[in-house]
């Protein structure tokens, strides 16, 4: 069955800080996905400084492996940006692009043991963005700027729907976890995470018929 889903599934989505939310010893950011996880955390104290994670994805937007080294992007040296005065490359003409956006930062968090019982306080700020079936020669204007003059005096007609989101958030977390049975190297964890949300900003646009513009 797996092997089946593999096949019918074009792109495959891998789960983002792998290392950090599944590791023994990360401590609280292993109740990112799931609060029960921390509950066989081997120490009685466990304090994180910071963890973050960014992700951008799109297929229109690019830079060509072969021009950019960790070197240049640690010295601000961008050969793309000397040449055409452009940090990105676009490939144009395409008729659709698809993106997303994630960041997420979680600050001083604190983990603490007590026999079985584990309780942790955390804190971070989170943002995701989403772009789905955005027009080429809109994306084009973005590249370029509107003194782009080969899409001037082009009337262009968008009747299929496309959309974008955006928000971002800041959160403080309780997380409780305890184990229930552990017994013959089998295991019954239970948590939970509550949190309180504060909205920074949020909105989303869906046009299903643009019509005709210049």
């Amino acid at each position: 069955m797996l092997a089946f889903l593999f096949f019918i599934s074009p792109v495959v989505y891998g789960q983002d800080m792998a290392g950090v939310v599944t590791d023994n010893y990360s401590g609280l950011p292993r109740a990112m996905i799931n609060p029960a996880l921390i509950a066989d955390s081997p120490n009685c104290l466990e304090i994180n400084l910071f963890t973050g994670n960014v992700g951008l994805q799109n297929d229109y937007f690019y830079i060509p492996s072969e021009y950019v080294s960790l070197r240049d992007f640690a010295n601000e040296r961008f050969p793309l940006h000397e040449e055409t005065g452009r940090y990105v490359l676009d490939r144009y003409p395409r008729e659709r692009m698809f993106g997303f956006q994630n960041l997420r930062l979680q600050g001083p968090s604190v983990m603490v043991r007590y026999g079985r019982h584990v309780f942790g306080i955390s804190n971070g700020f989170r943002s995701m963005s989403s772009a789905r079936r955005i027009p080429g020669h809109m994306l084009k204007f973005a590249a370029e700027g509107l003194t782009y003059s080969p899409q001037h005096n082009i009337s262009y007609e968008e009747p299929r729907p496309f959309s974008a989101a955006t928000l971002s958030w800041a959160e403080t977390g309780i997380t409780y976890a305890t184990s229930l049975l552990d017994r013959q190297g089998r295991t019954l964890s239970i948590g939970i995470t509550a949190k309180r949300l504060w909205a920074y900003h949020g909105g989303k646009v869906r046009f299903s018929d643009l019509g005709v513009f210049r």
